[in-house]
Formats: C-alpha cells, structure tokens, sequence
C-alpha cells in the first residue's frame, strides 16, 4: 500500500506525478551461517488483516524478515517486523515496527526505508526529494512526514518502471 498524486488529466502520458511506492523496515544483522552482516527487509510468514469502509481503508501485517536471496528465499533472521497502514482519499498514515523475536539479537543498523517515484522511466519529470524541516519531506506533488522515529530514515528516489530492481 503507498501514496501518490497524479499530474491534471491530459497533461502527460505517464501521469504520475510522485508516488510512495515502498515503506520497509530494514535490519543490518548478523546470523549464523553469514560471513558478514546483512540487509533483512523481505517478508516471510505474513499475517495480515484488512478493513475498508466508505470512506477508508486499513491493512495491518505481522512478518519475519529475510536477506535478499536472488530466485530464491534469502536468509530468515530472528528479527520480525509489523505494519499498520490506515487510508483516506487524501491521506495515508503507516505504523512500522522492527524487532528482535528472540529478544537476543543484535543489530549493525536499523533504518525506515522509504522509496519515493515520479511516472514512466523516461516519460515522467524528474523529481528531488526537498527537505522543509526537520520532519517534512516535499517529492513532487506529494508531502512525506515523519511524526516520530527511533531509528535511521533512508529516503531514495527513482523513476516508475514496471522492471523495478531490489531495494539497495
């Protein structure tokens, strides 16, 4: 589930104008079996839950993480993590939270990662993520802003594409 805002209709072909296309915790950890630390930001054994209404929507998901793993399913840390989306037509709200399962673990890093784009690779106006102040962050047309966080925020742009590559 993301955000976007879209140029006045007939203003382009690829009418994107910004878009929130991915919100993830990230984990740098270190598991048996690894030579060294590693990024865990895919999900395993989701449970999720949704609510919509009239006028909203709501999406909650419960998760394992696990490393990049190519084709196949990376290595699954003992870190899990959850995310609580509630939706209006004008606005979204997202809860995220990372933690140890076994209360053990030890963590390099934790990061929020956001992924903001603008419309269609070469079709789209390339977008900059401005900073307003301490909490805001204006990409395009669309508004981002951090209420509150205890871990490191990453903030990286790209354009749209259907053949997106893996977060880095």
């Amino acid at each position: 589930m993301g955000a976007m805002t879209l140029d006045p209709i007939g203003a382009r072909s690829y009418p994107l104008n910004a878009a929130l296309m991915s919100a993830m915790p990230k984990v740098l950890t270190k598991t048996a079996g690894m030579k060294a630390p590693q990024w865990a930001w895919l999900t395993h054994g989701d449970t999720s839950a949704v609510t919509t209404g009239r006028n909203f929507g709501a999406i909650s998901s419960v998760y394992g993480l696990t490393t990049w793993g190519s084709s196949s399913i990376g290595k699954v840390v003992l870190w899990g993590a959850t995310q609580q989306w509630l939706c209006y037509k004008d606005r979204s709200f997202r809860v995220m939270e990372i933690y140890p399962k076994d209360g053990e673990q030890n963590a390099v890093a934790v990061t929020a990662n956001l992924l903001l784009g603008y419309g269609g690779t070469a079709w789209g106006t390339p977008k900059e993520i401005k900073v307003t102040d301490d909490r805001h962050y204006q990409y395009g047309d669309l508004t981002v802003t951090v209420h509150e966080t205890n871990f490191g925020l990453g903030l990286r742009s790209r354009p749209w594409s259907a053949s997106a590559r893996r977060p880095s």
